[in-house]
């Protein structure tokens, strides 16, 4: 789980860098760098932190998601809560009232 993530971030910063690189390289090449082109380097820094941030908070979700599941697998069935169950010998028989 951890090995996904850490490859899905990996994989986002090698992008992200690649974007960013490609407009630090227009800017070398023409000798300025433009007020819009400054901004589009600020917006890829902000995707990529609200992109890390989904899959660090999807990650968290699946990693809570497995330890619940496992906690209920450990859990033995006659200790799990049960609601008003009837034994099956007495739902036909006539009811007391007191």
């Amino acid at each position: 789980m951890k090995a996904k993530k850490h490859d899905e971030i990996r994989v986002l910063a090698d992008s992200k860098l690649n974007t960013i690189a490609d407009y630090v390289s227009t800017s070398l090449i023409d000798g300025e760098i433009t007020a819009q082109e400054f901004k589009l380097v600020l917006d890829e820094m902000s995707k990529y932190q609200q992109m890390k941030k989904e899959i660090r908070d999807g990650a968290q979700k699946a990693h809570a998601a497995v330890e619940l599941d496992e906690e209920t697998k450990k859990t033995p069935s006659s200790s799990r809560a049960t609601i008003n169950r009837v034994p099956h010998s007495l739902k036909n028989s006539p009811q007391i009232l007191l």
